[in-house]
């Protein structure tokens, strides 16, 4: 199969012609996402109709009114955990919808120009501080419409389609690996080990499916957190360094691309020389992404409780969700600061 660090070569050049083929980046991410998530749900329904049972349902239904959790030896609560704080859009990734909104012109999003690749220079270089409406009836009408469409498009649209997924992973795993009384290799050849059991229950249209919707989830998923990490990037170099405003978004995305892929690279050959696995790999990322969001979800609801408008400032019900996704993200960046300083000693 070759060292793991030359796949990361292609799979960085499909990226890069995915998201700099278009004039406007987010013309070409929404269209390709949009494709994978299709080809992940219609797998994962072809998956569930040609090897699932009503017995197969009742047991998910049942596991979700009353759940059992079963831990095996080599899966400890931390990486129970790291696998909770990993699922949906979790860490940073929460954060990308703002890119959303403001490339699809949705509310105040009217107000900035939709990002576009910006080799020459010529791109507008707008202020993205944002704007703070007067609060007068008229423009809390429209924060109402506004923040309608926005609580339709993540409940209905975007978590409706999380969840149906969701549902449908946790239905294949129930279905095709939790009869398998044989564990299966957890390192760098588990994609192809679990194809392989999937294969046994379906032959090898099953094998195959599955290495689709593998590469699917795990493509959609690099290349929504590629754009939105060079955006994030662009906005704290802006932010930080107000002299680098002479630079619009556009024209810093080429050079933060491939400033961030050679560090990414680096990173990856490192970790992999030092016999880190393609899991190990994802519970780094859910321990990143647990201690972010115990400090920015914090920090967003103070700044909203300040700086917004009285009458569009968060309800109690919002503060209660949000003071409990702090408790959640921040027990799991305490306690997995406490294993590493316990691993320490």
């Amino acid at each position: 199969m070759g060292a793991d660090w030359l796949w990361y070569l292609p799979i960085s050049v499909l990226v890069w012609v995915v998201l700099l083929g278009p004039k406007r980046i987010y013309d070409g991410l929404e269209k390709i996402v949009t494709i994978l998530v299709i080809v992940i749900l219609v797998g994962l329904i072809v998956v569930a109709v040609k090897i699932g049972t009503m017995e197969h349902v009742k047991d998910l239904a049942g596991g979700v009114i009353i759940p059992k959790i079963q831990l095996a030896d080599d899966f400890p609560f931390y990486k129970f955990f790291g696998a909770l704080v990993f699922a949906g859009a979790g860490g940073f990734g929460n954060l990308y919808y703002a890119y959303y909104l403001r490339d699809k012109g949705i509310g105040m999003g009217k107000r900035f120009p939709m990002l576009e690749v910006d080799i020459r220079g010529k791109q507008e270089r707008a202020d993205e501080t944002g704007y703070c409406f007067s609060d007068t009836p008229d423009n809390q009408k429209r924060f109402r419409d506004w923040f309608g469409f926005v609580k339709y498009d993540t409940w209905v649209l975007f978590g409706l389609t999380s969840v149906v997924t969701l549902f449908l992973f946790m239905f294949a795993a129930l279905v095709a690996l939790y009869p398998q009384e044989q564990g299966f290799a957890q390192g760098n050849y588990i994609i192809y080990e679990l194809s392989g059991i999937l294969g046994k229950a379906m032959g090898a249209f099953g094998t195959y499916l599955f290495l689709v919707i593998a590469i699917a989830a795990l493509f959609s998923t690099v290349l929504a957190n590629v754009d939105g990490s060079i955006r994030i990037w662009t906005d704290l170099i802006h932010k930080g360094f107000p002299s680098t405003k002479k630079w619009s978004s556009g024209s810093m995305y080429v050079p933060l691309m491939f400033t961030l892929w050679t560090i990414g690279f680096t990173s990856f050959c490192v970790l992999e020389i030092s016999g880190v696995e393609v899991l190990d790999f994802f519970f780094i990322n859910a321990a990143i992404n647990g201690v972010a969001m115990s400090i920015y979800i914090p920090v967003i609801l103070y700044i909203n409780l300040k700086y917004l408008p009285k009458s569009v400032r968060p309800g109690i019900v919002n503060i209660f969700f949000v003071v409990s996704g702090t408790l959640l993200y921040g027990s799991f960046a305490i306690y997995m600061i406490g294993k590493l300083i316990s691993s320490l000693w």
